[in-house]
């Protein structure tokens, strides 16, 4: 088995596949996928790996699975991918152009569509044939036209006033006459009223939420894990009332009757983002359901809000996030929640948990540490930490000294080699001159030269395991080179930056006491 080359069977199962039985389930690509191998004895000699995305369109390649195979392509080692059909890969006409017939054929790999009776080893004359080009662009299209058509059969049933989200909204429950109709749930309804009331009164949001944990009213998702048994946890294990859940309530026109669809355009067909539209381009259809709050309050209470705060937004912060450097990155030890901040007069930052502020946690981080000092913490902690990493992946003095010697030894064998085998062609060019002047007969010119051909034949294949092995030699020391590098230049920083930051910290968690727990991406 050659463990240089990989040979990779990839499988990919969508939610949106047409056909959701055993015919095209992940256990049955890969069934497909090894005994194709099993029958072709020349794929044998390669390490077959099987990497697949199950619940992942083919429309783009933002898939766990595929981007571990590409990454593997990239590095040179892969010798051929096999899947059952080209829309395995992908469905996108644009992806299977690059890949097939420019990326692929760079890497020298070779591409295996068993179903598309597909083989880019017997395609010399056309990487990708017509017949492949014309399935690629019905994949392509098919995938397109199926979620345009699900998105219209979807925007009809709303248009249509017809509720098919999975939960109701708070407050609300499905009809048990038509669960495509919203009625009011006589529990929580109760605590929408209670919220609506309060806001009239002219408490803050903060306010509400308070008032609310300190009376223990159960929150919208301790409610769900009641009714549905979710298995979901809330952050530190406890759910609680948030000015932003207030404000969610308190600017949802669920609770006047109205219906909202359409708050958010699909950039493309397959894409994951999308946009929000303005509430102006939202599609309303107004007294669709049975309302639990009066317009004019409803209304009344939007207009006294967005005087003096921003209710859409629950919480307002004193900078732009955009300017802090551990954006999104600081989290309370105590609740898991993302910890607040605010300005200093001195342009710092302040971070503090607004957790305590709705619920008393003695769990809960109780410090109001400034960015610079936390930066100059998690700056010390990623060096050591690279440092830790230096010395349990880089090479020994003495292991980097072998290294280069085995180098030195295997290139100067490598250069013996190919030397040898030039003699040995020379010396072929005069057997053949000896007898073309008759100085030989044909007899000894055929058995002279295929003592000197099983020689070149076993010489050849001295030079070609040599040749991986300098490979393997200069790629282990330049390798070595980059984490040395790397850690020099990791030595001279003086100051956290952007960039590590994305690279290295996935969370940092503070305690109390000023413990701090860093979550490394390289952990995950």
């Amino acid at each position: 088995m050659q463990e240089d080359n990989i040979l990779i069977g990839y499988c990919r199962l969508s939610k949106d596949d047409p056909f959701q039985n055993e015919s095209v389930s992940i256990a049955n690509q890969r069934l497909i996928i090894r005994d194709y191998v099993r029958k072709h004895p020349d794929l044998q000699k390669y390490n077959l790996k099987e990497y697949y995305d199950d619940g992942f369109s083919g429309t783009n390649l933002e898939r766990p699975g595929i981007k571990k195979v590409i990454a593997m392509v990239e590095k040179g080692n892969v010798y051929g991918i096999i899947v059952k059909d080209i829309s395995r890969f992908s469905r996108d006409f644009i992806d299977i152009g690059i890949y097939l017939e420019k990326v692929f054929p760079e890497k020298r790999v070779r591409f295996i569509s068993i179903n598309d009776d597909y083989d880019s080893n017997l395609e010399y004359a056309c990487p990708l044939n017509i017949e492949m080009k014309f399935k690629s662009i019905l994949a392509d299209y098919y995938c397109k036209d199926t979620s345009e058509k699900i998105i219209q059969a979807l925007d009809s049933r709303k248009a249509q006033g017809k509720f098919i989200a999975g939960s109701a909204p708070f407050g609300y429950k499905k009809s048990e006459e038509d669960r495509t109709k919203l009625v009011p749930d006589a529990e929580t309804q109760k605590i929408v009223k209670q919220i609506f009331s309060f806001a009239e009164q002219g408490h803050s949001l903060y306010e509400i939420a308070k008032k609310l944990n300190a009376e223990e009213i159960p929150t919208p998702m301790m409610f769900q894990k009641m009714k549905r048994d979710l298995n979901r946890e809330p952050l530190g294990g406890r759910s609680f009332w948030s000015a932003k859940t207030i404000a969610n309530i308190l600017t949802n026109e669920v609770y006047i009757g109205t219906m909202v669809y359409g708050k958010y355009e699909q950039k493309a067909v397959g894409a994951t983002q999308k946009k929000m539209l303005p509430p102006s381009e939202w599609k309303r259809i107004y007294h669709n359901h049975e309302p639990i709050i009066e317009e004019d309050i409803f209304y009344e209470i939007q207009r006294k809000y967005s005087n003096h705060q921003n209710i859409g937004k629950g919480e307002l912060k004193s900078a732009d996030a955009e300017q802090i450097l551990l954006k999104g990155k600081i989290y309370c030890g105590g609740c898991k929640r993302k910890l607040h901040f605010h300005q200093t007069q001195q342009s710092d930052f302040l971070f503090y948990c607004r957790t305590r502020e709705y619920v008393r946690w003695e769990g809960c981080y109780k410090g109001k540490d400034l960015l610079s000092e936390i930066s100059e913490v998690v700056l010390y902690h990623l060096k050591k930490y690279k440092a830790n990493i230096y010395e349990k992946d880089c090479l020994s003095k003495e292991e980097r000294e072998d290294c280069m010697e085995n180098k030195e030894e295997c290139h100067l064998k490598y250069e013996e080699t190919q030397a040898a085998i030039g003699e040995m062609k020379e010396e072929i060019q005069h057997l053949q001159k000896d007898y073309f002047d008759d100085i030989i007969s044909a007899k000894e010119y055929v058995e002279r030269k295929t003592k000197i051909d099983v020689r070149q034949t076993a010489l050849e294949k001295d030079l070609g395991i040599l040749w991986k092995q300098g490979k393997r030699l200069r790629a282990t020391i330049e390798e070595d080179d980059l984490r040395l590098k790397e850690l020099e230049t990791m030595n001279r920083v003086e100051k956290l930056n952007c960039e590590l930051v994305d690279k290295y910290i996935d969370k940092i968690y503070l305690y109390p006491s000023h413990k701090i727990e860093i979550i490394w991406k390289s952990d995950q």
